[in-house]
């Protein structure tokens, strides 16, 4: 399928209309314009019944900062270089958490980074139960061998590409909350439907349905991404 690719500035209203409840969502591509500022105040707490990380400008789970936040060792500069994208992404969109007013024991929230850009998505917890997103370029090459495998012949007949339907699985997998069971062969997209700017549609995984959404997004010179959004809903 053919979409018209989207500007970054031009994502959010593309989400406004899909995910069901407060949602943020924040991209960069290429070099950061600011660092990574999330910096711990001097009266810095950690409430071990609430699970509260308190920093100066905002309060996170603990979950989320040593899943999300932890620097980790890195050997290749590029790597580090892409996790600190990333983080930057991450910080936004709880920064907007926050601003939007939504308790940080609410917040869901997913990324993804590949080679040149990187995505986090937030929205709160309600109607959505869980949320993915993931990031490719559209110049990846998904070969036949994994196509056979993550694309049965029903698939096939809603004229996605590969690379497409690999998207919009990995998205729905973060979507699952009970994912450490399943396999990226086991998500089925049951629908997609195509509009101008964006294709839309459905994926079941054993007794999981996913809403999906995906995009195509204009990176640095000739560079492409797709963006894939997905959420499980109550």
């Amino acid at each position: 399928m053919t979409l018209e690719a989207l500007s970054p500035g031009a994502l959010l209203e593309f989400w406004k209309d899909f995910i069901r409840g407060p949602a943020h969502l924040s991209m960069v591509i290429g070099a950061p314009s600011r660092p990574l500022n999330l910096t711990m105040s001097d009266d810095t707490e950690i409430d071990l019944k609430s699970k509260i990380l308190h920093f100066s400008s905002c309060s996170f789970p603990v979950e989320l900062i040593r899943r999300f936040l932890t620097l980790p060792e890195f050997k290749n500069l590029k790597r580090k270089g892409n996790w600190l994208q990333s983080r930057i992404c991450v910080s936004e969109v709880l920064e907007q958490a926050r601003s939007l007013g939504i308790p940080p024991e609410r917040t869901a929230l997913s990324i993804s980074h590949t080679e040149g850009a990187s995505v986090a998505v937030m929205c709160e917890l309600g109607l959505v139960r869980a949320i993915g997103v993931d990031l490719e370029s559209t110049d990846r090459v998904i070969s036949q061998g994994v196509t056979r495998k993550i694309m049965n012949e029903v698939e096939k007949k809603l004229f996605l590409l590969p690379i497409q339907a690999w998207v919009i699985k990995e998205a729905s997998f973060k979507a699952n909350p009970k994912n450490t069971h399943t396999q990226i062969s086991q998500y089925q997209i049951t629908s997609a439907k195509m509009h101008p700017h964006f294709i839309e549609g459905k994926v079941d995984c054993l007794d999981h349905s996913f809403e999906y959404r995906l995009v195509i997004i204009k990176g640095n010179d000739d560079a492409r991404y797709f963006l894939a959004v997905a959420q499980f809903c109550a």
